[in-house]
């Protein structure tokens, strides 16, 4: 039977690159809708709505710093293994 391994890299890369997605894809469309003078009925999505913006912050900002901590958790993992 094969062995199912976590790849905490791959999940630690995804983590951070969604954060920063998720924090700058709010920031495009929060500068799009002031710029066009819009207001809310602009904001389909409830997460893009002005008073979102803490937590748009702490998800973002989670999930980045998450992302960071597997990865080196990973890297000490893989560097204790070959160092035995």
């Amino acid at each position: 039977m094969k062995n199912n391994k976590v790849d905490l890299k791959t999940i630690s890369k995804m983590l951070s690159l969604f954060g920063f997605v998720i924090f700058v894809t709010y920031f495009m469309v929060r500068i799009y809708a002031v710029s066009q003078g819009l207001d809310r009925e602009f904001y389909g999505v409830a997460l893009f709505m002005p008073d979102r913006i803490w937590q748009v912050l702490f998800i973002s900002s989670v999930m980045i710093i998450l992302g960071i901590i597997l990865y080196y958790v990973d890297k000490r993992k893989v560097e204790g293994k070959t160092i035995k």
